[in-house]
């Protein structure tokens, strides 16, 4: 794949200074230091850095949408309640029944 442009710019500043040694220089740092290696090293830090916070940010993410859609469901839930208080308190009729059937839903839902 070649020479990194970091490992070029190094060995291009040593060409400057000392032409003959460059080369040889560079690349025998690079083995006895392991620059791949840590390099390699560095950037899986990197990524799993980057992964973790996406972990939070998606944690937060979710957190919120079910504060949201918690407060949604309140608001309907309130919605539906009053309207079934609306409707008239005739023992005798079917609404009534569904009435107080919607009522203990709810209540028991929301609880």
């Amino acid at each position: 794949m070649g020479q990194s442009l970091a490992f070029q710019e190094v060995e291009q500043v040593l060409l400057v200074t000392k032409p003959v040694k460059a080369s040889r220089c560079v690349s025998t740092w690079s083995r006895k230091h392991r620059w791949n290696e840590r390099a390699a090293a560095w950037d899986r830090h990197i990524d799993q850095f980057v992964c973790e916070r996406n972990r939070e940010k998606i944690l937060g993410m979710r957190m919120q949408h079910a504060a949201t859609a918690k407060l949604y469901n309140r608001r309907a839930l309130n919605g539906i309640r009053r309207r079934l208080l609306d409707f008239p308190a005739d023992p005798n009729t079917p609404r009534t029944f569904y009435r107080s059937l919607f009522a203990w839903l709810i209540s028991t839902c929301a609880g």
